[in-house]
């Protein structure tokens, strides 16, 4: 079985806020109410009193969202995107909602390097996968590679790549992409391919420069789970 992933050489925070333990009363004189909490009451035993148009999260005041979220579509982003804008379901992030984990079983996993910054391709860069240790920390090494510049030869392996109209026209592929907004500059992306990688089981991706040097920072991405 093959699984695919970028393992970006820079790490992209995507964070989903919940505001906790707050009802606060917005501008218009109508009462704002925090639907999920997000951390006990033990986390701000003196909360602060938030004023007109804030409402209280984890001890913070935090200005009420002026419209509803709705899920960003794949025209404006080319990852992590909707193909129509909707409500966002969290429903897995409930307590009630959890997934129940089958038994890890090893996978191939295979992919291209992303690369958020600019610059040249994203081959020689060293991937390596990693089981996470019982104190959450990076623990015993899976597998490692050294991202390659043959992508394009594996393409066809590759799932259905989602990217804008603007990158689709400059840049089309999983094995390239445009280095900058400005322009119709592309840079080719290197290719990785690790063997017995488990799945149901807490990871973490590192990406660093092969051999030292400074062109690529190494950067650990946490919470990824196959």
């Amino acid at each position: 079985m093959t699984r695919s992933i970028l393992a970006a050489s820079a790490l992209v925070m995507i964070a989903s806020l919940s505001a906790c333990g707050g009802e606060n009363g917005d501008t218009d004189g109508n009462t704002t109410t925090v639907l999920h909490e997000t951390c006990g009451p033990d986390v701000c035993p003196s909360p602060p009193a938030c004023g007109s148009g804030e409402v209280l999260t984890c001890c913070t005041c935090v200005r009420v969202p002026v419209q509803d979220a709705v899920t960003t579509t794949c025209d404006l982003l080319g990852e992590y995107c909707a193909s129509t804008a909707g409500d966002p379901d969290i429903s897995c992030f409930m307590p009630d909602g959890y997934p129940t984990p089958a038994e890890p079983t090893l996978i191939t996993l295979h992919g291209s390097v992303d690369v958020y910054a600019t610059g040249g391709g994203s081959d020689g860069v060293l991937v390596q996968v990693y089981q996470v240790d019982g104190e959450g920390n990076v623990g015993t090494l899976v597998g490692e590679y050294v991202s390659t510049a043959d992508c394009a030869d594996h393409e066809a392996d590759f799932p259905t790549h989602v990217e804008t109209a603007e990158e689709e026209a400059d840049c089309p592929g999983p094995c390239q992409e445009k280095i900058s907004p400005e322009n119709a500059d592309c840079r080719t992306l290197g290719y990785y391919v690790i063997a017995d990688v488990p799945t149901n089981t807490p990871l973490v991706i590192k990406t660093s420069q092969d051999g030292g040097g400074s062109l690529w920072k190494d950067m650990l991405t946490f919470n990824i789970w196959f």
